[in-house]
């Protein structure tokens, strides 16, 4: 690992991040108005300054937030062994702006609500990126909430939306990042206050707080509508999340896969969270045949059941399990619902 990490660390920190950030055209279709360099896009992102255009033309996208945490990162990598992960000057003072550049373009695209959750306490939460896709074809049905695949006569964007709940995975895995490589990076976001109020957006909107079948609506400011109509071909579509199937060949999939992946990472930092990452645990070791009916409708993923058992009740290693028991290492709870 020693010898990877000094062979990979170079290409890392030269060919894609500083490349990547400071001199790569980052998204040519995004127009001429638009600052190409990605650090140049997050710093005029931070100043709120109007660009023309659609807003998904100069706005975050889930390539970035990856560039920004793997910053952040090896700026920590850096922190902790220098001798494997060796910086120039150069590069550190860089890598140092870009996430502090990332991270001001990251609070700008923040929405706060403080509203009554259904325990009857007043919470905060916290959704990102709310409107930023509105007018991008993938969301043209963002508002359409019939079971019937909508036609395109009939597309209702809906205003205001987030990110769907699949994409929006990489935002609790980079904010993680960005928290435990704080004091190598200088920035003071996020802060264990900014990390719960985004977990309360998800646990007490997003997810349909039924602690034995767990679902999640499709976007997650909480709207509900179709998704990415046609994006897989004639008749394919993301329908809202009490329609869809999993089963092999659906042309209605569900977003139920990725919005149980990252989160583990932050819950910690909530108990509510702490609770639903049990939850998907326990889904997947029970037993019952409508545990299993629901499992197979809303979970089956990478041509796996997500349970513990096959068929044959023999012991199963469904990927997407152990992402989530990934994400919750060192939380004995989930972990102990193996034994």
């Amino acid at each position: 690992m020693n010898q990877f990490a000094r062979l990979y660390g170079p290409l890392l920190v030269k060919d894609h991040l500083m490349r990547l950030l400071y001199e790569a055209d980052f998204d040519p279709s995004r127009g001429p108005d638009v600052p190409h360099k990605l650090v140049d896009n997050w710093k005029s992102l931070a100043s709120r300054r109007t660009l023309p255009g659609p807003r998904y033309r100069y706005a975050m996208s889930d390539v970035q937030l990856w560039l920004l945490g793997t910053a952040a990162e090896v700026l920590g990598a850096h922190k902790d062994a220098p001798e494997l992960v060796p910086l120039s000057a150069v590069e550190l003072q860089n890598l140092t702006a870009a996430v502090a550049a990332g991270t001001a373009a990251l609070q700008t695209e923040r929405h706060l609500a403080t509203d009554g959750a259904p325990d009857g306490t007043t919470r905060e939460r916290a959704s990102y990126f709310d409107g930023d896709y509105d007018d991008h074809p993938d969301f043209a049905f963002s508002g359409n909430v019939e079971p019937e695949l909508p036609t395109k006569e009939r597309a209702h964007p809906h205003r205001g939306t987030s990110w769907d709940v699949s994409h929006f995975y990489r935002v609790p895995v980079v904010m993680r990042s960005l928290y435990d490589n704080r004091q190598a990076t200088g920035a003071a976001f996020p802060t264990p206050r900014d990390l719960l109020v985004l977990s309360h957006q998800l646990v007490f909107v997003v997810f349909n707080r039924d602690w034995e079948r767990p679902l999640f609506k499709n976007f997650f400011d909480g709207n509900d509508g179709w998704y990415r109509v046609g994006y897989g071909g004639s008749g394919t579509g993301y329908p809202p999340s009490l329609m869809c199937s999993q089963a092999p060949g659906s042309k209605r999939p569900c977003l139920m896969p990725g919005a149980v992946m990252g989160w583990g990472l932050l819950a910690e930092f909530d108990p509510e969270l702490a609770h639903l990452e049990d939850s998907l645990v326990a889904l997947a070791a029970s037993k019952s045949e409508q545990a299993r009916t629901f499992r197979d409708r809303y979970y089956f993923w990478n041509n796996q059941h997500f349970a513990l058992t096959d068929d044959q009740a023999k012991p199963a290693y469904p990927l997407l399990l152990f992402i989530i028991l990934g994400g919750n290492v060192g939380r004995q709870t989930a972990c102990e619902q193996l034994h």
